[in-house]
C-alpha cells in the first residue's frame, strides 16, 4: 500500500469512526475497503484532475439523460487521489445489450465543437485538446501528430505527415458530429453491475462517437451482443472499418510509446493496410 493511500485510509477510519477490516490492495496504487470505498492514487495532480474532470463531465451528460449508465460517486478527492463509491461487478445476459443502447444514447448529446478546453490523459501519454470545429483536422494535429512524434519514430512521423490530407478527408467524408466520448473504451473500463453499467478512467473528448467503438474492439472488446445492438441503432457506412484503423492507430503507437515493440508489427500492418507505405 502505497503512502497516499495509506492516508486516506486512516483519515476515512476516523471519519466513519471505525477501522476497516476488509481491505484489499487491487494494485500499487487502489484500494478497496469494505466494499463500500474504492480509492485510487496517482503519481501526479495532472493525472488524477484529468480522470476527475472526465468523471464530471460524463455524469452531468448522463445526468441530463436519466440514464442507467452511470458514473461512480466520488465521496471525497485530493491532490494525487479520488474516493470512489465502490461498484460491484454483476454481468447478466442483458448487460451488454443495454449498455450498447446507453452508450449510443450518450453519443447522442452532440454539442458545437470537437475536442476539449484542456489536456489530459490517455493511459500513461499525455493527450492534448483543443476546441476545433474540423474534426479530421482536429485528430490529425491532437491525436496522431503528438502520438507520433513521441515515439521517436521518424519512419511513422514522415508517414503520417505525408498522408496528412487523405486522412483528413477520410475522417470528415461522412460528416460525424462532436458527441461526448469515453475516450479509452473498453471491456476494462466498463463495469457491470445489474440493471446499471458504469464507465471508469475516461480520456474525455468530444469527438466522432466511432472513436470509442473503435477502441472498444482493439483490446478487450465486448461480445457480439453489444455490436449488434449498437450497430442496429446506428448505421456504419462502408467505410467505417477503414476509419477504424485510422483512430487506432493513436491507441496502438500510444501503447508502443509505454509498452514498448510488442506493438511495432500491429503499427506497421496498420499503415500498409490504409496504403500509407
Amino acid at each position: 500500500m502505497n503512502e497516499i493511500l495509506n492516508d486516506v485510509k486512516a483519515s476515512l477510519e476516523r471519519e466513519n469512526n471505525k477501522k476497516f477490516s476488509n481491505i484489499r490492495n487491487l494494485s500499487e496504487n487502489i484500494l478497496i475497503l469494505d466494499n463500500e470505498y474504492f480509492i485510487k492514487s496517482f503519481d501526479s495532480s495532472e493525472k488524477k484532475t484529468s480522470e476527475f474532470l472526465g468523471i464530471i463531465k460524463l455524469e452531468d451528460v448522463l445526468k441530463s439523460l436519466k440514464t442507467s449508465l452511470k458514473t461512480p460517486y466520488i465521496f471525497k478527492d485530493g491532490d494525487k487521489f479520488i474516493v470512489y463509491g465502490f461498484v460491484a461487478s454483476e454481468r447478466n445476459s442483458f448487460s451488454e445489450g443495454s449498455f450498447a443502447e446507453q452508450l449510443k444514447d450518450l453519443h447522442d448529446q452532440t454539442v458545437k465543437s470537437f475536442g476539449f478546453e484542456t489536456d489530459n490523459f490517455i493511459g500513461e501519454g499525455i493527450q492534448e485538446n483543443s476546441i476545433s470545429d474540423d474534426w479530421g483536422s482536429f485528430f490529425y494535429e491532437y491525436r496522431l501528430i503528438p502520438i507520433v512524434k513521441r515515439s521517436k519514430n521518424s519512419n511513422w512521423d514522415e508517414v503520417i505527415a505525408k498522408n496528412k490530407n487523405k486522412i483528413i478527408n477520410i475522417l470528415n467524408e461522412h460528416k460525424p458530429l462532436p458527441s461526448p466520448v469515453h475516450g479509452d473504451l473498453w471491456s476494462g473500463n466498463v463495469i457491470f453491475s445489474g440493471d446499471e453499467n458504469y464507465l471508469i478512467d475516461p480520456s474525455f473528448y468530444y469527438g466522432d462517437r466511432e472513436v470509442d467503438l473503435a477502441m472498444s474492439d482493439l483490446f478487450g472488446g465486448f461480445g457480439k451482443t453489444f455490436y449488434e445492438r449498437y450497430f442496429s441503432l446506428y448505421k456504419r457506412d462502408s467505410k467505417f472499418e477503414i476509419r477504424k484503423i485510422i483512430y487506432n492507430l493513436y491507441h496502438l503507437i500510444n501503447h508502443y510509446n509505454i509498452f514498448g515493440e510488442t506493438y511495432h508489427g500491429p503499427i506497421d500492418r496498420s499503415l500498409k493496410h490504409l496504403n500509407f507505405y
